[in-house]
């Protein structure tokens, strides 16, 4: 369940806890004239703005009275230290963080070119979308969505345990960095066979106009 009755007033202060980081962030970019960055990475942008919310309202519900059930443990420490509030702390921190890791790596890019510029992108992008992916893992964990799966997660975790969180590996190396890896991808690949049409598209030109041979003009 995402919404509790007796706790929405709880889960409004998170929900707005989000809203005011992500209109800082709006501000700072839009003070800096940086807006062109959610241009190109809007799509994991928007990803992430959806299912994050979505993973803070339904951990408020799930953790309430028992934040050992959080299995991140970055967001159990703040739950053992002061409940919901700590996990109002969390969250702006949280996505002030990530928003200042990807700002620093587009004034990066903004200062290189070639090479480095592309790669720097590309991690903007990847890091958006392993947030994002993160994040709707974690919302299901709390739902039954996630249960007709859980016997092939099962699965993947005996034979493969660095996909998930039971490894140092987990850190650089995990289901959601994999599966943001490959929407990476495919966004830079959609991107560049975009430009690419449009750079083989040909150029509208206006039609000529009626030739008037001199000394034929007629005064009017």
């Amino acid at each position: 369940m995402i919404f509790a009755r007796a706790l929405l007033g709880q889960e409004l202060i998170v929900f707005g806890a989000i809203g005011l980081a992500l209109g800082l962030i709006y501000a700072y970019l839009r003070g800096r004239r940086q807006l062109d960055l959610l241009r190109r990475v809007w799509p994991p942008t928007l990803l992430w703005a959806v299912f994050g919310p979505l993973d803070a309202l339904v951990t408020i519900v799930g953790t309430w009275g028992d934040p050992w059930r959080e299995a991140n443990p970055a967001l159990r420490a703040w739950l053992i230290w002061d409940g919901w509030v700590g996990q109002v702390i969390s969250t702006f921190l949280y996505v002030l963080f990530w928003a200042a890791v990807v700002i620093g790596l587009e004034e990066g890019r903004r200062r290189s070119g070639g090479a480095w510029e592309y790669l720097l992108g590309a991690a903007q992008i990847l890091t958006l979308y392993t947030l994002a992916i993160e994040h709707l893992a974690g919302f299901l964990s709390w739902t039954p969505y996630l249960q007709p799966i859980m016997p092939l997660i099962g699965w993947l975790d005996g034979r493969a345990p660095w996909l998930f969180a039971d490894s140092p590996l987990a850190l650089f190396l995990n289901f959601a960095l994999i599966v943001g890896a490959f929407l990476t991808a495919a966004q830079l690949a959609s991107a560049a066979l975009v430009r690419g049409m449009r750079m083989r598209a040909p150029v509208a030109r206006p039609a000529p106009g009626p030739v008037v041979p001199p000394g034929r003009i007629d005064a009017r």
